[in-house]
């Protein structure tokens, strides 16, 4: 995957999945992450980053500045009424 004459791929190359670049035209290959707790899974593209799994956590790889950064997730409590409710019927 990637735009730029550039492909974006996981690797194991240092026990670890990490995120990876290959430069098409140089064929040179760059780590861009270096997370050595857990694996990276689930890469998917867009036009300016690369969103992953990590921890169980959902991170960002920004194209433009190469970094990672965690995406922040919150969830709403429902009401006890609106469970309540939900289990009806």
């Amino acid at each position: 995957m990637g735009p730029d004459n550039k492909i974006y791929f996981i690797s194991d190359r240092d026990n670890r999945m990490n995120l990876f670049v290959m430069d098409l035209g140089t064929k040179e290959t760059k780590q861009l992450t270096h997370f050595t707790d857990f694996d990276i899974m689930f890469p998917s593209m867009g036009k300016q980053s690369i969103v992953f799994e990590q921890a169980g956590h959902i991170w960002r790889y920004d194209l433009a500045t190469g970094q990672a950064t965690p995406v922040p997730i919150n969830i709403k409590k429902t009401s006890t009424a609106a469970r309540r409710i939900g289990r009806c019927g």
